[in-house]
Formats: structure tokens, sequence, C-alpha cells
């Protein structure tokens, strides 16, 4: 869907918090996904070759709703805990240009 807007965030954790930031960015998510008009997924990678190094993903309805979301006061709380975990963050928004999806019938 062109157009779609997502968010994107760069984590590089302390080491040996990585198992603890994941927790956090579910519970992060979670919160988000069921309380955020607007949400409609999250992912979290993890590098293989670094496994400290993380990238997230959320799809949203529109900039609104993302807005809405980071203006909660519990987004601060929770994007407070998972931040506390990492040397660095970066986060960018993005706007889908272009996808290819393969599609699996049976």
């Amino acid at each position: 869907m062109n157009g779609q807007r997502y968010t994107s965030g760069t984590w590089h954790v302390a080491p040996g918090k990585a198992d603890d930031f994941i927790v956090r960015w579910t519970e992060f998510t979670t919160w988000a996904y069921s309380e955020a008009p607007g949400a409609r997924m999250f992912l979290l990678l993890r590098a293989a070759e670094a496994p400290d190094e993380f990238v997230s993903y959320g799809a949203w309805d529109s900039d609104e709703s993302v807005a809405a979301w980071k203006a909660r006061p519990e987004f601060g709380r929770y994007f407070t805990r998972c931040r506390e975990l990492c040397d660095e963050f970066s986060g960018v928004d993005y706007t889908l240009a272009s996808s290819v999806n393969l599609m699996v019938t049976s």
C-alpha cells in the first residue's frame, strides 16, 4: 500500500542487556498495538552478526496516528524503559514507496 506510514528505530543495546531489551520492546509495542489507534503491526529484527544491534519497524494508518501515539504519556514511559538499556538509538519515520509480496496459495 503505497503511502503507508512506518516508524523505525535503530537500537544498539548495552552488552548483556539484549534479553531485557526484547522484553521491554515487546511490552512497549504490545501496549501500542492494543491502545494506539492506527497501529497495524510491529517487528523487531536482531542483527545476525551483532546480537546487540536491533532494528524495529511499526506500520501505521496515517501521520496523525503516529503523532497521536508519540504524544501519549505512556509512549514516553515505554520508550524510556527501552532507551535506558541502549548505548545508542536513532529513529526515522518513513512512507512506503514500493513493496513486493509473495502470495502463497494452497
